[in-house]
């Protein structure tokens, strides 16, 4: 069984470890192995910064059997004036846990918080050959709005990155 609850303070060295992971399982993470340096404290501090907020969000995806982290989801809303009706979105899970409707509870609930905090937009990122993200965007009412070409560089490699949004209200 999946739990999908909020982030805690003692999530961090948890949500390291699965940072850790997923940087190292995927090159769809935009991290790449060993780049993350942060620090207990450092984690511990950017997930205090997330309670009781109403522009940030922070979810995990628990494994109840082995109370191992295994996925998470981000919201980060703009801090302009003119940006604060959209939140992006950021989220991972570990490949193995991957393909089993996990995503789509994730983002469904990201969705709802969203609309509960009267956000208009939830906007993100997604390479554009990530076919399997991309698909699980769409499913969500996600559309490709642009392509950001040559966004990224992986081993050696230009890639393009697509814009995707859902407007909300």
């Amino acid at each position: 069984m999946i739990n999908i609850r909020p982030a805690q303070i003692n999530d961090a060295k948890s949500l390291i470890d699965l940072f850790s992971i997923l940087d190292q399982e995927t090159d769809f993470m935009l991290k790449e192995p060993g780049e993350r340096n942060i620090s207990l404290e450092q984690q511990r501090t950017i997930l205090e910064s997330f309670s009781n907020s109403s522009s940030r969000l922070f979810l995990v995806a628990e494994d109840v059997n082995t109370h191992k982290l295994i996925g998470f989801i981000v919201g980060i809303a703009g801090t302009a004036m003119r940006n604060r009706h959209c939140i992006s979105l950021v989220i991972g899970i570990l490949q193995s846990y991957s393909g089993k409707g996990l995503g789509k509870q994730m983002i469904n609930r990201h969705i709802e918080w969203s609309a509960a905090h009267h956000f208009h937009r939830i906007e993100l990122t997604v390479m554009s050959h990530n076919e399997r993200a991309i698909n699980l965007y769409k499913s969500c009412g996600f559309e490709v709005e642009g392509t950001k070409i040559d966004a990224l560089k992986i081993n050696g490699r230009y890639l393009n990155e697509f814009y995707m949004s859902r407007i909300l209200q």
